[in-house]
């Protein structure tokens, strides 16, 4: 987890997860996921969030050798696609339920190489 804070306040987060690790298996290896992204609505748009983003990444290539990353987003939510697309990230086709069950909002799959 990698937390953007000042003087004891938070003002955002994000977490990578190392899919190989956590599968058990191969099958992640390379593959890095960015989750728990958030960014204080009023530090919005002075570019914490893209440095978050960029950090992460950085992060994933170093701690677990990862070539891709990869993320879910609410696919009713065009303008965050939107943003991660503008960051070199790309819908895959994929879509995945909700992690919660009972709630019907499909999760778009995007990825992003880390060559």
């Amino acid at each position: 987890m990698i937390l953007a804070e000042a003087g004891g306040t938070l003002h955002g987060c994000i977490t990578i997860t190392d899919l190989g690790t956590d599968l058990g298996t191969d099958l992640g290896a390379g593959l890095a996921y960015l989750g728990m992204f958030a960014v204080d609505p009023a530090r919005q748009a002075n570019g914490l969030g893209r440095r978050l983003l960029e950090r992460a990444e950085a992060a994933a290539r170093r701690e677990f050798a990862a070539t891709a990353m990869e993320m879910t987003v609410i696919a009713a939510r065009p303008e965050l696609i939107a943003y991660y697309q503008r960051r070199g990230y790309h819908l895959t086709g994929e879509t995945r339920d909700f992690p919660e069950p009972g709630w019907n909002l499909p999760m778009a799959v995007l990825q992003k190489p880390l060559c």
